[in-house]
């Protein structure tokens, strides 16, 4: 049945041995989870060394969109964001599992104003230990602890979201001259968070970055904590339902440029040419493909 509904399709090359570790991680992940605020799994196929996953199209694109092609997110909409961001981390958190790479390029938006974690090719379900060791994920947003080699947790995932907030305000990486994991972890044992916290945002919202900054793992608050807490009730982001209005409304005050294609997204190609190149090598890029052929799984 023709339904002319866009989906995304992730490409993977099977013959890379990484890549097909990442692979099956990211289908058993997308397969045992079901939460609005992580993105939609509608099954997977093989053709030509190739396997296809289907997920939701998120027509906003990233995260990272958002903060570097608008230069006007008020506070409010970033708070209605990380209200989403954080029901996702919450959920995953309570099944014992672990994102790890928590950055804006794998938090994907729709014009619905939903917000949505993506990319669970590293993700790790937790142990009775509830810690993990493995030094996976993009440097920049780890935690000290992860970069030192400690067992983690978490609240690696919520030291993450804290210094994603900071990118997110100040529309920069903290650290930017670090680039290396030693060159971070130096400077990270010289930590000052208020000398990178934005002037002109909340007190509340510079108090929730400390908090997620906590240098101790046990000092960070846990995601249903931080959706409880004064930065979000300031704004009166106390929902899923309000968290995602105030998004939407804030999209349709900033349509994408006539012509644009958000990161990541390439609506032009059809299903009829991907099929036509699926023996191109690929390690996992993105393309909006239109009415999939698949059965959800």
């Amino acid at each position: 049945l023709r339904t002319n509904e866009l989906f995304a399709l992730k490409r993977f090359n099977v013959y890379d041995r990484e890549t097909r570790k990442q692979l099956v991680q990211e289908i058993n992940t997308l397969y045992e989870v079901s939460c609005p605020s992580l993105i939609g799994f509608f099954g997977a196929y093989q053709k030509k060394g190739n396997i296809y996953v289907i997920l939701e199209n998120m027509d906003r694109g990233s995260l990272n969109d958002l903060i570097y092609n608008y230069d006007d997110m008020p506070e409010k909409v970033l708070a209605a964001i990380t209200y989403q961001i954080l029901w996702g981390l919450g959920y995953l958190h309570y099944e014992k599992r672990l994102h790890r790479d928590i950055k804006p390029s794998n938090i994907l938006a729709n014009n619905s104003g939903e917000i949505k974690l993506t990319d669970f090719g590293i993700a790790r379900e937790l142990d009775d230990s509830n810690m993990a060791s493995t030094i996976v994920g993009t440097f920049r947003y780890m935690s000290p602890g992860r970069l030192r080699g400690d067992p983690y947790g978490p609240p690696s995932d919520i030291w993450s979201l804290g210094v994603m907030l900071i990118e997110c305000a100040a529309r920069s990486l903290p650290f930017p001259s670090s680039n290396t994991q030693i060159e971070l972890a130096q400077a990270l044992e010289e930590l000052e968070i208020d000398e990178m916290l934005p002037p002109d945002f909340s007190d509340e919202f510079c108090e929730m970055v400390r908090l997620c900054l906590a240098p101790a793992p046990e000092d960070r608050p846990r995601a249903e904590q931080l959706l409880e807490g004064p930065w979000l009730e300031k704004f009166g982001v106390a929902d899923l339902d309000e968290a995602v209005a105030v998004t939407r409304t804030w999209l349709e005050d900033h349509p994408l440029a006539e012509g644009s294609v958000p990161s990541g997204l390439d609506a032009s190609k059809m299903i009829s040419t991907l099929h036509s190149e699926c023996s191109d090598d690929s390690d996992g890029s993105y393309d909006s493909e239109e009415d999939a052929k698949a059965e959800p799984k």
